[in-house]
């Protein structure tokens, strides 16, 4: 993934949870995507929501986070 993957979510309804998937970068310019999906998620009966990272790109903030 390069930095300018646009942000793409996937939302999923399982019987008990609300998963939303993110893939590509996570900046501040795109943070109202994943708020309004947050927003609208429409838990109904599910006691749980579920915010799937193992495809975000968290772009300049890596290097913050590698190991010294």
């Amino acid at each position: 993934m390069g930095a300018t993957d646009p942000l793409r979510l996937d939302v999923r309804r399982t019987a008990d949870r609300v998963v939303i998937s993110l893939e590509g970068e996570l900046d501040l310019a795109n943070t109202p995507l994943l708020q309004s999906a947050i927003d609208s998620a429409e838990l109904g009966d599910s006691q749980m929501l579920v915010l799937d990272l193992d495809r975000l790109d968290l772009g300049t903030l890596d290097a913050y986070l590698e190991p010294k």
